[in-house]
C-alpha cells in the first residue's frame, strides 16, 4: 500500500514519484461519452428483465444525445418509452409516444414500422375502450402492411369485438 509521497509501508520507496500522479488523476477522469445508440441498447438490456426505470432513463438519454437528423435512432427511443408508458398502464401516453414515433419513421419511410406504430396505438385505444378508433388505426397499418398476419389479426379481433355495425 503506498502512502503519499511514494513510499511503501515498509518504508521502500518507489523509482520515482512520478509514477503516482498517474494513479491519482485517472480517479478524476470523466468516462468517455456515450453513443446515442449504445444508450438506446442499455435501454433495451434494462427492459428485459424488467427494470423500467432504467429502460426509461437510457431511451430519454438516447433522445437527449441524438443528433436531431438520426430520425430512425429518434423512433426507436420514442417508442420504445410507448411501450414504457404501455407497461406502466398509461395508455395515453403511451399513444402520444407511439404516433410520434409513426411520424418519424413516416419520415425515413419505413412503413413496417409505420403500421407497427399504428397497430400499437391501436391497443392503447383497445386498452381505453375506443374500440371504433382502434379499428381505424388498424385499418391504417393493414393499408400499409396489407400481408402481416400480426396486423390483420389484431383487426380482425377489434373488429369482433367492434360487433356488428
Amino acid at each position: 500500500m503506498l502512502r503519499s509521497g511514494g513510499r511503501a509501508r515498509d518504508g521502500t520507496s518507489l523509482l520515482s514519484d512520478r509514477l503516482i500522479e498517474p494513479l491519482r488523476h485517472a480517479a478524476d477522469e470523466q468516462p468517455p461519452p456515450v453513443e446515442p445508440a449504445e444508450y438506446l441498447g442499455r435501454a433495451g438490456r434494462a427492459l428485459a428483465p424488467g427494470d423500467l426505470d432504467r429502460a426509461e432513463y437510457y431511451a430519454a438519454e438516447t433522445l437527449r444525445t441524438a443528433p436531431g437528423t438520426d430520425l430512425r435512432l429518434r423512433a426507436e427511443a420514442t417508442s420504445l418509452l410507448g411501450n414504457l408508458a404501455h407497461e406502466r398502464d398509461k395508455p395515453a401516453e403511451a399513444n402520444e409516444r407511439y404516433r410520434a414515433a409513426a411520424r418519424l419513421f413516416e419520415a425515413v419511410r419505413d412503413t413496417p414500422a409505420v403500421a407497427f406504430q399504428l397497430a400499437a396505438v391501436a391497443q392503447t385505444l383497445l386498452d381505453q375502450e375506443r374500440v371504433a378508433d382502434a379499428v381505424a388505426e388498424l385499418h391504417a397499418a393493414v393499408d400499409r402492411l396489407p400481408h402481416d398476419p400480426v396486423v390483420q389479426t389484431a383487426l380482425g379481433w377489434a373488429l369482433w369485438e367492434l360487433g356488428p355495425v
